[in-house]
């Protein structure tokens, strides 16, 4: 690339975890990218967009792949729902071409995110009810560490599905399409959380409703919401009070509030996704601190965000950890640490399928500890290499030496020890029991579905405004 600006941008992704890089190459096939994974003598960084926040593709003395050149859409099956996509394409791009024959993908996320980069990070979508990236995949295309071509079929996609890049660069996805939905939306606003737990309960099993995103006062202030716990929900009908141009104009205020929250410089975000209720529990408990949070009721998730330096920060990620609080970004450099040792093996099985001699994306969520290359490198070379053709056993010792001496560097502890006896003396003072949430008792549920029904939407300063229906006021 000749402007060393551009050059500068993939150094790093959205987690500005700083990178170093020896080059950006921009494969317009997959016969290219299978000549450059063969050719590169550096480790290689599959690249989309960047739009991860965990370090996903930041490149550590590697050659950065990018295939955003590569955003072909074709083959759309309407009999059996599919179509075929390259990786490059964006999920902005793939709808829009989508909607021309009446259809969606409806794996919502950052509109610049590419399939590429959704498919390695298995994205959840920002309409819980549609879940992840996985559950609308047919089959996969992909260039191994080898640079072998390859075909995944259903059996055997979650080898490459949240594996971020690890065990192969993704060139074609056949993907499951939806009939297009004509979307709704209406608000309810509260300044008691249990009652918006209340009101996601009752509404969480309704077939039409596809999300039900809340909001803090906090994050609702920062946003420019009204200052209340905004709850959003959003229906795959006309069924919501805000349809047609004023649906478009309030899910372009979200989706611009969102990403404001998230590119916060003063602000450290930390996400986590519950299961059999739990978020519940976990959103009574951080109700007393006020900070910033969002997320949605139908997937389980959210979103929590600090300041920098802030002592809660780790009484609160112990909670997330004691209600079984998982993260649902990715692993990527931020969170690799957080993998538990048995899942780590099995990642690392696969990628060595796929990937022998550890070229792609290096220090991500499948590579090996020091301490198991220390053990392998220990032992007898022949028992635990086999000899790729054109590359000789001692070759690919010194590869593993060479790796071992990155890994040093790759896995050194994040936190000092003054910093680990920190998070365990405030985990100590963590209640053990926390208290579920109950419905209010003064107020039917009956009666709160009927007046978020009513909730009313006005366009005065690009604000939501919540108010009773005038005929309410005026009924007996």
């Amino acid at each position: 690339m000749s402007n060393i600006q551009d050059l500068f941008l993939y150094e790093t992704d959205n987690s500005k975890i700083a990178g170093t890089l020896t080059g950006v190459v921009f494969p317009e096939n997959k016969e290219q990218v299978s000549t450059l994974i063969k050719t590169a003598a550096k480790d290689i960084v599959p690249r989309g967009a960047g739009t991860n926040t965990v370090g996903a593709t930041v490149p550590q003395n590697s050659l950065v792949i990018c295939t955003k050149k590569m955003r072909k859409v074709y083959d759309f099956d309407a009999k059996k729902s599919t179509i075929c996509a390259e990786p490059g394409v964006t999920s902005k791009e793939l709808n829009e071409k989508l909607k021309a024959v009446g259809c969606e993908f409806p794996i919502y996320t950052n509109p610049q995110a590419t399939l590429g980069g959704m498919i390695a990070l298995n994205t959840l979508s920002s309409l819980g009810k549609y879940g992840k990236v996985s559950e609308h995949l047919w089959e996969l295309e992909i260039v191994n560490g080898k640079g072998e071509k390859m075909q995944i079929e259903k059996t055997d996609l979650a080898d490459i599905y949240g594996m971020e890049g690890t065990t192969g660069i993704i060139t074609k996805a056949k993907i499951k399409v939806i009939p297009l939905q004509k979307k709704s939306i209406s608000v309810f606003q509260s300044e008691d959380i249990e009652e918006i737990i209340a009101f996601a309960r009752r509404l969480k099993s309704d077939p039409e409703v596809v999300a039900l995103h809340f909001f803090s006062q906090a994050a609702s202030i920062m946003m420019g919401l009204p200052q209340k716990n905004n709850l959003v929900i959003i229906f795959n009908s006309p069924r919501g009070k805000i349809k047609d141009d004023d649906y478009t104009m309030l899910e372009k205020k979200l989706e611009q509030g969102t990403l404001k929250l998230a590119s916060d410089q003063s602000k450290e975000m930390e996400e986590a996704a519950f299961i059999l209720g739990k978020l519940q529990d976990f959103l009574l408990f951080i109700q007393p601190y006020h900070l910033p949070f969002y997320g949605d009721f139908t997937s389980e998730s959210i979103f929590i965000f600090f300041a920098k330096d802030d002592k809660v920060k780790f009484e609160i990620l112990k909670v997330i950890d004691k209600l079984s609080g998982k993260p649902f970004l990715g692993y990527g450099l931020k969170r690799k640490n957080m993998i538990d040792p048995l899942r780590r093996k099995i990642l690392q099985r696969v990628k060595k399928r796929y990937d022998p001699f550890l070229k792609l994306n290096k220090g991500k969520i499948a590579d090996v500890t020091r301490e198991e290359l220390a053990a392998q490198t220990a032992k007898a070379p022949e028992e635990n290499i086999v000899a790729e053709k054109g590359v000789t056993l001692d070759e690919q010792k010194n590869i593993i030496e060479k790796q071992l001496q990155d890994y040093r560097q790759t896995f050194q502890s994040e936190f000092s020890e003054e910093k680990v006896n920190q998070v365990e003396k405030i985990s100590r003072q963590i209640p053990r029991e926390i208290q579920r949430a109950q419905p209010p008792q003064n107020k039917s549920s009956d009666d709160l579905i009927r007046n978020i029904m009513f909730n009313k939407y006005e366009k005065k300063e690009n604000t939501l405004i919540n108010k009773k229906d005038e005929e309410d006021k005026k009924s007996p």
